[in-house]
């Protein structure tokens, strides 16, 4: 989730464009209710709030389209998402499952995208982790916090980061 929360803080920042699909957005609902123990009412807010923040995002990939991907099966719907979305990065842990994509789309691992903002408007990165960790109240964190969080995940953009974020204290915020 703090990921996620990253990513869309980026995509709010002009960073990039998301995509998304009606089936990717069923999925997301499935797996943050099995695996992450969150509620119906819960996922229907995030859902609002993406189709809210990001209109624009949403694509609805042909059945034709999606016959059309030679990627693997169960990942097809996604890369058609991509296609029809006019995306030219699929943003996935699982990049094997994107090994055969159509000319003009790639899968990257999110490390590997976020160190990529993060050289590209390094500015701006800091901007939507400083408002991530804005955001939490209950506990307060700092944009350190977020940084801590997010190793587990993306280890290389956390540590990089925070090299940069060393270097460059955001106002008034103590590093050390």
């Amino acid at each position: 989730m703090m990921l996620r929360d990253t990513l869309l803080r980026a995509a709010q920042l002009d960073l990039f464009a998301p995509v998304w699909s009606p089936r990717i957005l069923d999925e997301m609902t499935r797996n943050l209710i099995a695996k992450r123990g969150l509620s119906h009412q819960q996922v229907g807010h995030i859902k609002r709030q993406l189709k809210l923040t990001f209109p624009e995002a949403l694509t609805r990939p042909s059945g034709a389209l999606i016959g059309m991907m030679r990627n693997d099966i169960g990942d097809r719907h996604v890369a058609a998402a991509a296609v029809s979305g006019a995306a030219t990065l699929i943003v996935t842990f699982n990049t094997r499952h994107f090994a055969a994509l159509p000319p003009g789309v790639a899968a990257v691992h999110p490390d590997d995208f976020l160190l990529d903002l993060l050289h590209h408007a390094p500015s701006l990165i800091r901007l939507a982790l400083e408002q991530q960790a804005a955001a939490f109240r209950h506990p307060p964190l700092t944009t350190l916090d977020v940084l801590t969080r997010l190793a587990a995940s993306v280890p290389g953009f956390a540590r990089q980061a925070e090299a940069m974020l060393r270097d460059w204290p955001a106002h008034g915020e103590s590093l050390d």
